[in-house]
């Protein structure tokens, strides 16, 4: 059992989870200074909002509205998760200091999702003023597609 499959089996044990039609959509840390608090997320399809639990014990923040592109939420099916955080962590690592080693790592942003299949959604905020993505595949660990771009780069698309 993964880390991640661990909490999610927490949460939904714990006596805040309340089944109902919520069904679990992502697993998100923000990572800065080695220090990461995981947050584990239902979609409630009956109201098209997310429920994030977090904490030991665990609480329920309330419902917040769902970004996204029309449609649903896709469920993340925890039992097709065979890679769980700090592998994924590590995949990411790995891949770092082979490809951009002169770019050291100031905050990790991961997530955990459902796309066209599971997937780490990492993004490493850089000291040189970049941001690395790198997609894994939650059940392989194979690297899905990684991106390294300027962040003034970002800038310069919500400007235009």
């Amino acid at each position: 059992m993964t880390d991640v499959q661990e909490l999610v089996a927490k949460v939904e044990a714990s006596d805040v989870f309340e089944q109902g039609s919520l069904y679990l959509c992502h697993v998100f840390t923000n990572v800065k200074d080695g220090n990461h608090d995981m947050e584990v997320g239902y979609y409630d399809r009956k109201t098209d909002k997310i429920t994030v639990f977090v904490g030991d014990p665990v609480v329920a923040r309330p419902p917040e509205d769902v970004y996204k592109d029309g449609g649903a939420v896709q469920e993340l099916k925890i039992s097709d998760v065979s890679i769980g955080f700090a592998e994924a962590q590590q995949i990411a690592e790995d891949f770092r200091t082979a490809k951009y080693n002169a770019h050291p790592v100031m905050q990790a942003i991961c997530v955990l999702q459902q796309l066209d299949e599971p997937v780490w959604n990492i993004t490493l905020v850089l000291a040189t003023l970049n941001m690395l993505n790198i997609r894994i595949h939650a059940g392989s660990g194979d690297i899905i597609s990684t991106d390294l771009r300027n962040i003034m780069d970002l800038r310069q698309k919500e400007d235009g």
